[in-house]
């Protein structure tokens, strides 16, 4: 990987890995995951790569993913009875997944939906 191939301090290595990892995603997830600059530069560096002009909506797509916050967190998968460990974890991976692949728009329902069955959330409640 090009970070060890080069003398680089730890603030300019992770920077590299960010901005390496924003852009093998969508602007927004990688604003969401690793930051605006890091989006605004893998942005800049698709843009070059294909010797295309800025997409008009980058700032936009910039700022959703920066914005967003995931509306689902592990205490509400513990809530619906879910226990703490390695499937709880991958539960709102999943959630995550989704959520990022909608563009940020499904709600706490959604993803609670998406994550326990109305099976199982029939079973809790009695």
């Amino acid at each position: 990987a090009p970070a060890e191939a080069l003398r680089l301090s730890n603030e300019e290595r992770n920077a590299l890995t960010a901005l390496q990892r924003a852009g093998a995603m969508s602007v927004a997830e990688g604003a969401y995951r690793h930051g605006a600059d890091a989006a605004r530069r893998a942005g800049f560096l698709k843009a070059a790569e294909a010797e295309q002009t800025l997409p008009a909506d980058l700032d936009a797509d910039i700022a959703r993913g920066a914005q967003a916050r995931l509306p689902l967190s592990a205490s509400d998968l513990m809530a619906q009875g879910l226990a703490p460990g390695p499937g709880l974890g991958e539960a709102l991976r999943r959630a995550e997944d989704a959520w990022i692949e909608s563009g940020f728009t499904l709600d706490h329902a959604a993803l609670l939906a998406l994550c326990v069955s109305p099976a199982e959330r029939a079973d809790r409640s009695t």
